[in-house]
C-alpha cells in the first residue's frame, strides 16, 4: 500500500478512502475473492478498458461479498456513454482525446447503466455510496465513512466532454479550401502543383493508414470497443495509394494526377456515405465532429486534383 500511495502522489492523483460496513462473513467473502483474483492463473487477464479493468474488478469483488447489492443499485441509466466518459476524462490532452474519438466504435455509444459506468474509480465511489445492505434494524449504507488521503493539485475533470464540432468544421473547411485552391493555381504555378501533390500524398498515407488500423482493430483483435467503427468511412483504407500517386501529381504526370483524382473522389464519396449513415439508427455513431473535419478535406482534395487535371 505504501508503494501504491507514493506512486499516486507522485503522479498527482487524488486518493480517497471508503470504509465499508461489512459483517465478518462479508469481510471473509471479500478476502477470499481477492485471494482468488491474485492467483497466478487469474492475475493475468484480457484487459478491457470499459468492461474488465482495475476498477470493475474491485466493484465485482465487493458485489459478490454483499450478495449482488452493488449491481442492484447500479441498474439506473447513466447520463453518459462509454465514449462520452472517455472523452471527458481526456479532454485536457488533445492527442489522446482525438485518438480515442477516432478509435472508439459504435459499441461505445450504446446506453449504459451506473453499474457499467463504474469502470471509472470515481463512478464506482459514487455507486457504492448508494448501496444499502441488510442490518439488524433494516437496511444500512454500505459506506461507513470516507476521507481524502491526498488531493490532486489540478483542476477537476469536466462534467461533460467538450463540443468541438464547430472548430473541427472550421479546420476542415480551411484545409479543404486550401487544397482546392492549390489545384486551381496548379496549372500556372509550379509551387502550387507540387504543394497539392505532396499534401495529397501525406494526407492519403496518414488517413489511409489510420483507416487500415481501425479495420484491423475490428477484424483481428479483441478490442470490442473498436468494433464496427464508422470512422472507417472517413478514413478510406485505399487512400494509402495516394502516397505514390500524389508524388506523381507533384511531378506533373497526368496519369498519376488522374489516378490521384479517382482515389480522392472515391474517399470523398466514402466519407459522404459515412455522413449519410448517421441518419440510420443501426449505423449511427457519435462522430459528427470528425465528419465535419474530414469530409471537407476529402472534397477539397478531390476538387484540387480535378482542377489540376483540367488546367494541365
Amino acid at each position: 500500500m505504501e508503494a501504491t500511495f507514493a506512486s499516486y502522489v507522485s503522479d498527482n492523483r487524488t486518493i480517497e478512502a471508503q470504509e465499508l460496513d461489512l459483517t465478518p462473513a462479508q469481510k471473509w467473502a471479500l478476502w477470499q475473492n481477492l485471494r482468488e483474483n491474485a492467483r497466478p492463473e487469474n492475475r493475468e487477464y484480457l484487459y478491457d478498458y470499459f468492461r474488465d479493468n482495475c476498477s470493475t474488478r474491485v466493484r465485482d469483488a465487493i458485489d459478490r461479498a454483499v450478495g449482488g447489492r452493488v449491481r442492484q443499485a447500479g441498474q439506473r441509466p447513466a447520463v453518459m456513454t462509454f465514449r462520452a466518459d472517455a472523452l471527458r476524462m481526456t479532454a485536457d490532452f488533445f492527442p489522446e482525446y482525438l485518438g480515442l474519438d477516432l478509435g472508439l466504435g459504435r459499441p461505445t455509444d450504446a446506453p449504459i447503466t451506473l453499474w457499467d459506468e463504474a469502470f471509472l474509480p470515481e463512478r464506482m465511489r459514487d455507486l457504492l455510496r448508494d448501496v444499502r445492505v441488510a442490518g439488524e434494524s433494516g437496511g444500512r449504507p454500505l459506506v461507513k465513512s470516507e476521507r481524502t488521503l491526498f488531493a490532486a493539485r489540478r483542476p477537476p475533470k469536466p462534467d461533460r466532454p467538450p463540443n468541438w464540432t464547430l472548430y473541427f468544421l472550421a479546420a476542415g473547411l480551411a484545409l479543404g479550401g486550401l487544397l482546392a485552391g492549390l489545384g486551381r493555381l496548379g496549372g500556372k504555378h509550379l509551387a502550387a502543383r507540387v504543394g497539392l501533390g505532396i499534401a495529397g500524398s501525406l494526407l492519403g498515407f496518414v488517413f489511409g493508414a489510420l483507416g487500415l488500423i481501425l479495420l484491423c482493430f475490428w477484424l483481428f483483435t479483441d478490442h470490442k470497443a473498436a468494433f464496427a467503427n464508422a470512422n472507417i468511412f472517413l478514413l478510406a483504407p485505399w487512400s494509402v495509394l495516394l502516397a505514390g500517386y500524389g508524388v506523381g501529381a507533384a511531378m506533373g504526370r497526368p496519369a498519376a494526377t488522374r489516378k490521384a483524382l479517382w482515389l480522392a473522389a472515391a474517399a470523398a464519396g466514402f466519407a459522404a456515405i459515412g455522413a449519410l449513415a448517421k441518419v440510420l439508427p443501426d449505423l449511427s455513431q457519435d462522430n459528427l465532429a470528425l465528419v465535419a473535419l474530414l469530409l471537407p478535406v476529402w472534397l477539397g482534395l478531390a476538387l484540387g486534383f480535378r482542377w489540376a487535371m483540367r488546367r494541365s
